[in-house]
């Protein structure tokens, strides 16, 4: 329950608080409940992208009656009483329908809700530009014009580790795809299902050695909708502090007990198994690699404190699988760790899109039915399938690839600590992290790596915790050969100035 008055029941809108205006029309006002209850409930759009340790906590904390900070939320907050107040001291807004017939009933009462909804969002860009945490959607598009001087860009930021999704795709791929339908049409229960469907699950399910796996829409959608799935009532979920945006989003939609523990630290894993009481499971989730800090937990451990206290171990392998391991089957595969459940995104080392979760075939048959991400989505398109089983075949028999893009990605980390950078003594694999502390001191080394035509992302709050903003910096096998010395005398150079 909510520590409010608005409480909420499962798959509806909240009442309408008492204090609204009777002229706000019945929409606006469950428009404002609803954003009220996600305010109680801790979704805070200031909370850490991937999630830190506090402000999990936080969220875990409000299960239990303590009401989370919101901080700049609380600005907000008034912000939109006020938009509210404009809206229903205009005397309309009373007739049904849906929120945007409802603020449509004569050209002023539009205008100024128009007027100050942009006004709101106005007030919150202008704050992301003042303290330096600005994402212009333009700067995405760089890639794909000329770089300095009209040459090509060196890829140092995206995911594609091992190539593979900068390559065009064959004719025979395809042709291939033709055959294949554009779309699912329906969600995969409801007749949205599709021969590619089958065929991709079954080739991953072959990749992870497990029972059966689920494809997804994305990665995201994958660890929101397992996460509350499997952590009802009275089940546990052990979760490091940096686990990624949908993991944290998937605790918040969980109603069992969420213990966060600080990152790669077992007592506190262990500790939270010990007091786990009642007949409901217990979970402990982590990360195969950690996408910012590129460093990985005790895998053989945590499978120990799992198999010692009867709880189950869930491997986000997004950054992992097609990277390391025997075929690139990932963390555990490589360390010979057996996870219950893996999930994983298919856009990083496979390089199309998408994501899996892997288990056994109950687990699959009560996702279907329960995971809501997937049982609310459109199936992924049967063409998308059919192009992202070849290229899961391409990541399986990428050994050669793979051995380059480690050897790439170590001699970059030696030969930015050779130049006293700071890179964190535990990170491994492609994601190479060089810490710079302030976001202006990391937005200027970004744009002094791409005066020198190398596309390096800087990395800033709430991504990762205040004060220690960075470069990201990703390995790829089809580097060229002179790629590590450049980036790493560009890297020294944007540093130092």
């Amino acid at each position: 329950m909510l520590d409010g008055p608005t409480a909420v029941s499962e798959g509806h809108s909240p009442a309408p608080p008492k204090d609204c205006p009777a002229t706000i029309s019945r929409e606006l006002r469950w428009a404002l409940a609803a954003w009220r209850a996600r305010v109680l409930q801790g979704h805070s759009t200031e909370d850490n992208v991937r999630g830190s340790g506090a402000r999990a906590n936080a969220r875990a904390g409000s299960r239990r009656g303590v009401r989370p900070r919101t901080g700049n939320l609380n600005r907000g907050r008034d912000g939109l009483g006020a938009w509210a107040a404009a809206v229903a001291g205009s005397g309309g807004g009373t007739r049904g329908g849906r929120l945007v017939a409802a603020v449509r009933l004569d050209s002023g009462v539009e205008g100024r809700y128009l007027e100050g909804m942009e006004e709101w969002l106005k007030a919150r860009v202008d704050e992301l530009v003042a303290n330096g945490l600005m994402r212009d959607p333009a700067d995405s598009e760089l890639h794909s014009t000329s770089g300095p001087g009209g040459g090509g860009w060196v890829d140092a930021c995206s995911n594609d580790y091992l190539g593979l999704g900068a390559r065009a795709v064959s004719r025979e791929t395809m042709d291939s795809g033709r055959e294949a339908r554009a779309g699912a049409g329906a969600s995969r229960l409801v007749q949205g299902t599709f021969p590619e469907h089958l065929a991709l699950e079954a080739e991953l399910a072959t990749w992870l050695e497990v029972e059966a796996t689920l494809v997804t829409s994305s990665a995201f959608a994958a660890n929101v909708g397992l996460v509350p799935a499997l952590v009802g009532p009275g089940a546990l979920l052990v979760s490091d502090a940096l686990n990624h945006a949908s993991i944290v989003d998937g605790c918040r939609l969980a109603r069992g007990r969420v213990v966060v523990t600080p990152h790669l630290e077992l007592a506190p894993v262990e500790a939270a198994l010990r007091s786990h009481t009642g007949g409901e499971p217990a979970w402990v989730m982590t990360e195969g690699l950690f996408s910012m800090d590129g460093d990985s937990p005790d895998l053989v451990e945590l499978r120990k404190l799992c198999d010692r206290f009867g709880a189950g171990l869930i491997v986000d392998e997004a950054h992992s699988l097609g990277v390391f391991g025997p075929g690139g089957q990932g963390a555990c595969a490589a360390l010979g760790v057996r996870a219950d459940v893996i999930t994983a995104g298919l856009g990083k080392a496979v390089g199309s899109q998408g994501g899996v979760i892997g288990g056994s075939k109950l687990l699959r048959t009560w996702l279907w039915n329960r995971a809501r991400s997937f049982v609310f989505s459109t199936g992924m398109s049967p063409a998308l399938c059919r192009l992202t089983l070849h290229q899961v075949r391409k990541a399986r028999l990428a050994d050669a690839q793979r051995a380059r893009l480690l050897q790439q990605a170590a001699k970059l980390r030696d030969a930015l600590r050779a130049r006293g950078l700071d890179v964190p003594p535990a990170s491994r694999g492609p994601i190479v992290p060089v810490v710079l502390g302030s976001n202006d001191r990391a937005m200027a080394a970004m744009a002094a790596l791409r005066n020198q035509g190398i596309l390096a992302q800087a990395i800033r709050p709430p991504t990762v915790p205040v004060g220690a903003a960075r470069l990201r910096l990703t390995a790829h096998a089809d580097w060229p050969e002179d790629a590590v010395d450049r980036i790493a005398a560009a890297v020294e150079a944007a540093c130092a100035s």
